[in-house]
């Protein structure tokens, strides 16, 4: 496990390794709303073009659709007439090098 302190707020980070191809972090979550927040701390810890979004929607199809990426959210589209109810899982690989958070 890694530990990283955060600067800004002192509070400290840790991260463990997943088996993969890749350094990668992830989040997951119950979302009831069109955009997943990010950690404010991956801004500058991973490679915002590396993102992967899985969503699982509940109790009915809502064609949930990742619309992008922006100010370090992620933004949904879905079915109208239809609220968000879904799980979602976002993986993101690590920036190479160093990185402060």
């Amino acid at each position: 496990m890694m530990k990283i302190t955060n600067p800004k707020t002192q509070d400290e980070l840790k991260y463990a390794g997943l088996l993969g191809l890749n350094n990668a972090v992830f989040c997951n979550g119950h979302l009831k709303a069109n955009e997943i927040e990010l950690p404010e701390h991956w801004r500058k810890l991973i490679d915002e073009r590396s993102i992967t979004v899985h969503l699982t929607p509940v109790g009915a199809s809502q064609e949930l659709v990742v619309k992008g990426v922006q100010d370090n959210k992620v933004l949904l589209k879905h079915k109208p007439g239809l609220p968000v109810d879904c799980y979602y899982l976002v993986i993101a690989t690590l920036q190479e090098g160093t990185v402060e958070v």
